[in-house]
């Protein structure tokens, strides 16, 4: 069954695996991630000789997943010829970080070989620290209309990836759910199943189905994820005060974000965590709209309602969601660094690889809410 574009975006990567390791098909493969990357592609991959997972957290080796065991770095030297680090682009450092000076080569996903580079101390140049709020408000002053990011922007959440939220809920469930399988992996499964942008409620719908839970019970754990999520928040309080700045001087405000999470919940928690109410219109969610920020679809959308009306300015963490992507369509852009990215360009950078479990994640989450809350250096 085809959902969306998922088979579409799952073929592309396993294309795309196979022109960077298709010549290495004698060979024996680790794969490094067991997220939902590994998922997609490692069912494709029966041509190739997959000798184990590996993963950050040392409670993890030894289950099977996906069909494969998770094995520690000593039994990949050991039976393995090379390493693939199978993970979205952000985290291929900080892994390589975490296992180098093992034995045999290490990949990224598009096949370039991975390499140890000594910190060289340039964060202390690194031009983002000029940034200021001032030069930010004065920015959302010269603008008409305004649209924010909503997580890593104005809010971020006390644990180091967010995929810890789902380590979290399935700590507290101390049970399997089906097929021997507790939240975290059936929670991932669902997410696969519902399509790229699928809502919570479209998650649930799958989770249910992959679990045989009753209405009631499905139910119960959605207000568990999001309960879990809303404890987890906290404001980046200078950029809910820009966020203020714009309401206050009659700008049009916009909350974009790329999210599995409904309107409805997003409105209600910009709410509790700012007392701004917003209008409900003015809040696009990829998720309902099927339409996303890194593709450029969402904002071609976004660049149709507002066209006419004035000077736009996006303020996001994003990269090629907040930054690269509105530009063509003639949003102009200020990006601001998420706390874990702060962290990876300052001198504690050293402390990103050493986090490998969901309990250091939430002790890594306390300390950059408390040290890197504001963007502003």
């Amino acid at each position: 069954m085809v959902v969306g574009n998922r088979e579409t975006v799952y073929d592309a990567e396993k294309t795309d695996f196979d022109k960077a390791f298709g010549q290495f098909k004698e060979k024996r493969f680790a794969i490094y991630g067991i997220g939902r990357m590994s998922a997609t592609l490692l069912p494709t991959l029966a041509d190739y000789q997959i000798v184990g997972l590996m993963d950050r957290d040392p409670d993890n080796v030894g289950k099977i997943l996906y069909g494969y065991p998770v094995i520690t770095l000593e039994e990949a030297e050991k039976a393995a010829d090379l390493v693939v680090i199978n993970t979205a682009e952000s985290y291929w450092n900080i892994i390589y970080n975490r296992i180098r000076g093992i034995s045999i080569p290490v990949y990224y996903t598009d096949g370039t070989l991975a390499e140890d580079k000594e910190k060289d101390g340039s964060y202390y140049d690194l031009s983002y620290w000029s940034t200021s709020y001032k030069a930010l408000k004065q920015e959302i002053l010269r603008h008409d209309i305004i649209s924010f990011d909503i997580f890593d922007t104005l809010i971020m959440r006390t644990v180091m990836d967010p995929i810890d939220i789902f380590h979290l809920i399935e700590l507290q469930q101390e049970e399997v759910l089906a097929d021997n399988k507790a939240f975290f992996e059936l929670r991932k499964e669902a997410s696969i199943l519902a399509g790229k942008e699928a809502t919570l409620s479209e998650i649930y719908a799958q989770l249910q189905r992959l679990t045989g839970l009753r209405d009631e019970q499905i139910q119960a754990l959605k207000e568990q994820e999001l309960e879990v999520e809303k404890n987890s928040f906290k404001v980046r309080e200078d950029m809910v005060g820009l966020l203020r700045e714009a309401v206050t001087n009659q700008k049009e405000v916009y909350l974009i974000s790329d999210m599995y999470m409904e309107r409805e919940f997003l409105l209600d928690i910009i709410y509790q965590f700012t007392g701004i109410l917003l209008d409900a219109s003015h809040i696009l969610v990829s998720s309902e709209k099927k339409k996303n920020k890194k593709d450029g679809s969402l904002w071609e959308e976004y660049a149709n309602r507002i066209k006419g009306k004035g000077r736009a300015l996006h303020i996001g963490d994003d990269e090629k969601g907040d930054e690269v992507e509105p530009r063509k369509f003639g949003i102009d852009t200020y990006r601001i660094l998420k706390a874990s990215e702060m962290l990876e360009k300052s001198s504690l950078a050293s402390m990103r690889p050493a986090v490998c479990n969901v309990y250091e994640s939430v002790i890594a989450g306390h300390i950059l809410e408390g040290m890197f809350n504001s963007p502003f250096a």
